[in-house]
Formats: structure tokens, sequence, C-alpha cells
């Protein structure tokens, strides 16, 4: 499974994306402008702190001191009180790029997507040049399996900042959702070359592959991942994939008996190892892992079709022997 490189913890302080807003965007804005503001209606006097005579350094100070508290609470998962910061510096510094961003970062941590597209596209038209804000706004259009724009977004962020390790990861897995292994294995090679022992880069450079049939080069960037992380059940079940399009059945039966070993909660894997099993005429070890998948997935359509199939070979198989 191709997984995303972003990180759940709140990003970073940061040093023209087309897409069609949605139909309710003013809206949109109203109602966050609103909500906001209406956090802060008893606090008049704090929205105050910075009459117009007061320095403008100092008031940056303070906006960088509120970003940081900000940023501490997101980082801790307390994400109504950084909502609640966020907010104090929009109500001080309406155009803020960073506590839009952080804001929209936080709105897609919180699954509220338009909201988060809203404010990103607020933090971008702000700061144009923030990679950062293309990126968050990638992850916000991907959640919303708006693909291309993602992947325009991605590239934007990646042209802003060449060696966004996790912009091009996730602008593979946008390439990736869209069935173009090609450009996705091109993003995530790009990714291995400035994080060469990220595990999870390697794995989705492994599917991108062999979605490709190319078994062999699957089988280097899975071991490779396998090395890295070699108690990672995801890089050695990628492992055994790629020695199954190979048709090196010996070598994906050891590799997806290790894979449940590490994780015997993995029903795929026991699935693939009972498929596997099947093709290299062991059915009746066939049987055992498709029961295993069957027993941690009831509705596994395919373990149930082919235990049916494992079942009528194994009997047959055992007629043979009597006779």
């Amino acid at each position: 499974m191709i997984v995303s490189c972003q990180s759940h913890k709140a990003p970073a302080l940061s040093g023209a994306f087309a897409f069609s807003e949605p139909a309710n965007a003013a809206e949109l804005r109203l109602k966050i402008s609103a909500a906001i503001t209406s956090q802060f209606t008893e606090k008049k006097a704090d929205m105050s702190l910075m009459p117009p005579s007061f320095p403008r350094a100092t008031a940056t100070s303070a906006v960088l001191a509120l970003l940081e508290n900000g940023l501490n609470h997101h980082r801790a998962g307390r994400l109504d009180e950084a909502a609640e910061v966020y907010g104090q510096i929009l109500c001080l510094n309406p155009g803020n790029s960073e506590a839009l961003r952080l804001q929209g970062s936080l709105f897609i941590a919180q699954g509220k997507l338009r909201e988060a597209i809203v404010c990103l596209e607020a933090a971008i038209r702000s700061q144009p040049k923030s990679a950062e804000a293309h990126y968050s706004l990638g992850n916000a259009l991907q959640a919303q399996k708006n693909h291309r724009a993602a992947i325009t977004s991605y590239r934007q962020a990646c042209k802003l900042r060449p060696k966004f390790s996790e912009a091009l990861c996730n602008l593979g897995n946008a390439y990736a959702a869209e069935n173009n292994w090609a450009e996705a294995a091109t993003s995530y090679r790009e990714a291995v070359k400035i994080k060469p022992h990220g595990a999870q880069l390697l794995i989705n450079l492994s599917i991108a592959l062999r979605n490709q049939d190319q078994p062999d080069h699957a089988i280097a960037a899975a071991t490779r991942a396998v090395s890295v992380e070699p108690r990672n059940s995801d890089a050695t079940f990628q492992l055994g994939r790629a020695f199954e399009s190979a048709n090196r059945r010996d070598e994906a039966i050891a590799v997806y008996r290790e894979t449940v070993a590490l994780n015997r909660f993995n029903a795929e894997a026991f699935f693939r190892l009972g498929v596997v099993l099947c093709q290299a005429g062991q059915h009746d070890a066939a049987v055992d892992s498709y029961r295993r998948t069957i027993a941690l997935e009831p509705r596994h359509g395919p373990a149930q079709h082919e235990l049916g199939v494992a079942l009528q070979a194994f009997e047959h198989w055992q007629d043979a022997r009597s006779a």
C-alpha cells in the first residue's frame, strides 16, 4: 500500500497556484473569519494590545511568540488550543501567512478540508513563494481525492524548494493514485536521492516499479527498505510481492512467512502467502493461510474464493495419494 510521507506532527515555521474555488468559498471565508473573531469578542483588551503607535519590531516579536506557542500546542495534539492561538494572530494580523498555513494544516488534521483549502489559498496569496503552503494545499487536495490539483500544488512546492523530500513523496503518491506509475517512480527516486535511508520512500518506489513490470528493480528497492528497517512488516511484505511478481516463489514464501511472523494481523500477507503456496502445490498450507486471512477479514472475497479452490485441489491430491 502506498503511504503518505506527510508527518503527523505540526509543520515547522517556514521562511500562483491555480485551483477552482468551491462554489461557497467566499461564504467559507466569512464563516472562518467570524469563527475566529467570535473566539475573542470577550477579550477585546487582548486584541488591542498593539495600538497604531506600537513599535513594529515589538509587534513582530509578539506574533512570533504567539506562533511558537500555537506550534507547541499543535505538536502536542492540543488542536483547540492551537486554533485559539492562530485565531489571536489572525485577529492581530489577518494576512499573516504562517498563521493561515498552520490553521490550514490544523483543519486538515480535523478533516475540515474545504476550510483548510480556503486558509491555505489565502496563505499562498499572502506569500506565493511559500513551499510549505503549496505542500499543505497539496495534502488537502489529495485528501479530497483531487489528485490532479494536488499534483500541481506539489510540483509548485518542489519548484520552490527542489530538495523537499516530503513533497516529492506525496507527489509520487498523487501520480500513483492516477495510476501513472512511471511519474510516481520518478518522484520517489528523486526523494530517495535526498533521503537514501527513507524506508517508506523505498517501499513506495518498490510498489511503483512492480506496477511497471520491473520486478528486479522492485526487489532491489524493497531489499534496501528491509535493510534500513528489518522489522518493518510493510517492507518485508512488499519484498514478498516483488519476489512473487518475479516468479521467485520460494523466496516469496519465505518473506511472506517472515511478514506474518512480524505482524500476525496482516491479512493481505496471509492471503498472498496462500496464493504462492497454492501455485507451489502446497495446498494444505495454502488452506491454512486462506483461513487465517478470513479469520482476520471475514469479508475478504478473494480469500473465500481461493479457499474453495485450494480445498478442492487438496481433496484431489488426497484422493490421488490414496489411490
